[in-house]
């Protein structure tokens, strides 16, 4: 059934489409909401009213959340920008504001965040001073780390930032898409604010492929429910307004960076998606060459293997020198206590050791689905 709900929505977001009567009405919007694409989709006035309802008062629910959204990540920006910091916005907001009819169409939790590792303790201030604290976790040193959660409410809304300064949350890949390379090439987003600044097309392009590779076999959240699977066709249409909107040159430089950094795969996977899923425009020959790119890097290898057990050892081996390999082992294995407890709020007595195996057998279990 969640296989011929896939199939219909992602029909329903290309062509006006008459409803099937195979569908479960309820698991069809279900499966809407996962995929994060009830705003681009209008229904049908023969769709059932259950749908239609559910669709439009979820549209509505994210405009209202974008409308606040948008005022607090403004301010972050513009604070951020006062303090001599660059930041490039990344994933939902950067593309939201950049290639999306109306940026509430462009579902989201998050605002993604990327600076320079020396601007961290800057940005941790103004984030402080704007109200917003810091999430539960795992309190690695900040050089063994990629990114933190930070969290704020606003008039009973709950507004994130992943903060990053690394792309990808990984030793191993620690140096992929470096921030400089990056911000050199940066555009503005004038549709949020002065100030705001995202990654250009193609290095946007080259990163949703990514984050879809990466989720193929990592596991996120979705509404406080976990998945696996890089194909939620809100990523894919993110690839799809990013080909569309590349020119001549853009190719080009694409095919050359995945060339060179040894992508292809990764690109072809996303880009063949969007073509096969919802009628992404690729220019012809594009998905030839990067299917028959020869290539074996640490970038592919760690991403496109489904043995995930696997990742951590490669970060380690990534990691400069005994000490930093011992560290990241130490902390990985035994946070601190006050991690824990906040980890755990149920086992408010419990000792530590009891938490600790609980932590392990979650991982375990994860793993083994």
């Amino acid at each position: 059934m969640a296989s011929s709900s896939d199939a219909f929505i992602s029909t329903a977001m290309t062509t006006p489409t008459d409803w099937s009567s195979e569908l479960d009405p309820n698991l069809f919007v279900d499966r809407v909401l996962y995929h994060g694409v009830a705003a681009l989709l209008i229904a049908r006035e023969n769709w059932p009213d259950v749908v239609r309802e559910r669709l439009h008062k979820e549209a509505l629910g994210q405009a209202m959340w974008e409308l606040q959204h948008r005022v607090v990540i403004s301010e972050v920006v513009k604070a951020m920008n006062e303090r001599g910091i660059l930041p490039l916005l990344l994933k939902g907001t950067g593309l939201a504001y950049d290639l999306y009819a109306e940026p509430s169409q462009r579902s989201r939790g998050d605002t993604d965040i990327l600076i320079s590792f020396s601007d961290l303790p800057t940005a941790r201030t103004v984030l402080e001073n704007l109200g917003f604290g810091k999430s539960v976790n795992m309190e690695l040193s900040d050089d063994l780390k990629h990114q933190e959660e930070w969290v704020h409410e606003r008039n009973g809304t709950f507004h994130a930032v992943d903060l990053h300064w690394s792309m990808i949350n990984s030793e191993a890949l620690r140096d992929v898409m470096p921030f400089s390379e990056l911000q050199r090439k940066a555009v503005p987003l004038n549709k949020l604010c002065d100030g705001a600044r995202s990654l250009s097309r193609v290095d946007a392009l080259i990163f949703a492929c990514l984050h879809r590779a990466k989720h193929l076999s990592s596991s996120y959240y979705v509404d406080g429910k976990r998945y696996e699977g890089g194909d939620r066709l809100i990523w894919i249409q993110d690839i799809k307004l990013l080909s569309n909107a590349l020119t001549k040159e853009d190719w080009t430089e694409l095919k050359t960076k995945a060339r060179d950094g040894g992508l292809g795969r990764i690109c072809w996977s996303g880009l063949k998606q969007a073509s096969d899923r919802i009628n992404g425009h690729i220019p012809n020959g594009v998905l030839d060459e990067l299917e028959h790119m020869t290539e074996s890097s640490v970038v592919a290898d760690y991403l496109l293997s489904k043995k995930t057990f696997a990742r951590p050892f490669q970060d380690i081996r990534a990691l400069p020198g005994f000490g930093a390999k011992f560290r990241f082992i130490r902390q990985n294995l035994f946070p601190p206590t006050r991690y824990m407890h906040r980890k755990y709020p149920d086992m408010p007595d419990a000792p530590v050791w009891r938490m600790h195996l609980r932590r392990i057998s979650e991982f375990l279990m994860n793993e083994a689905r």
